[in-house]
């Protein structure tokens, strides 16, 4: 179960960087660098290991029966992954070759560097904030998932 949902946890962390970083357009998509993608990757593989983490080392500790409880939890998880991916998002603006849609809205791209440095925190909570609003909603349905494939794997482990 856990190679699963780690996985499918960085998954939706890269799907919602690249639709946050270029606004759902393929065309900018398919103009981002390999470092750009990379530092995108490497955010989103970050806030889904640390989500996914905090989801199974929680979620096995709920005893049978708490259907609703490990559902909360699921859904918690998914939205404290989104704040972290969020939150890490400006960083990837910061390092990038040029502005980033999502990004400059946070960050003044043409803002001299130490401009941008002390941008960081508020940008970083604004982020947070959206990415915690979108963890939420993607939570509520992704932790149905969760939920039967951990029913389903203490099923098989009796």
């Amino acid at each position: 179960m856990g190679f699963l949902v780690r996985g499918i946890a960085v998954l939706v962390g890269a799907a919602n960087a690249f639709w946050l970083v270029t606004n759902g357009d393929r065309d900018m998509l398919a103009a981002l660098s390999r470092s750009e993608i990379l530092l995108i990757l490497l955010a989103a593989a970050l806030a889904g290991l640390v989500a996914s983490a905090l989801l199974l080392g929680r979620i096995r500790t709920v005893p049978e029966g708490r259907l609703f409880l490990r559902y909360a939890i699921a859904v918690l998880a998914v939205c404290f992954g989104g704040a972290l991916l969020g939150a890490l998002l400006p960083f990837v603006g910061l390092l990038s070759e040029r502005p980033l849609p999502f990004i400059a809205l946070l960050i003044d791209p043409f803002a001299p560097t130490a401009d941008q440095l002390a941008s960081i925190p508020g940008a970083s909570l604004l982020g947070a904030i959206v990415g915690m609003v979108l963890g939420i909603i993607e939570g509520l349905f992704l932790a149905f998932f969760v939920v039967g494939i951990n029913i389903a794997d203490r099923r098989e482990a009796n």
